[in-house]
């Protein structure tokens, strides 16, 4: 498969939710499954389905969520890191 024209993908596990991508013209490019613990339930695998746009396919609201949630992500990050040393107001940063 020519991966040159996939401008955007998603690593999906629903067959509703990629069916209704194939249907928006989105390309199946690859399948796998993944173990959430292999040692505890190796035979309990989770099918996932790489999908992807080509540069047919709007794919703004899936980017722009994806941003978001970066932006999100970045800051309860940022958040995490700061600690107040209550006894003197001192900040910690790790």
């Amino acid at each position: 498969m020519d991966l040159d024209n996939i401008k955007f993908i998603l690593d999906l596990t629903h067959t509703n939710t990629v069916n209704r991508y194939l249907q928006k013209g989105w390309v199946l490019i690859k399948t796998y499954t993944s173990s959430y613990d292999p040692e505890i339930a190796k035979d309990d695998l989770t099918m996932h389905y790489v999908v992807g746009a080509t540069s047919d396919v709007d794919f703004s609201e899936e980017l722009s969520r994806l941003t978001m949630y970066a932006g999100i992500n970045d800051y309860f990050i940022e958040q995490s890191t700061k600690f107040t040393n209550e006894s003197n107001d001192e900040e910690i940063s790790f």
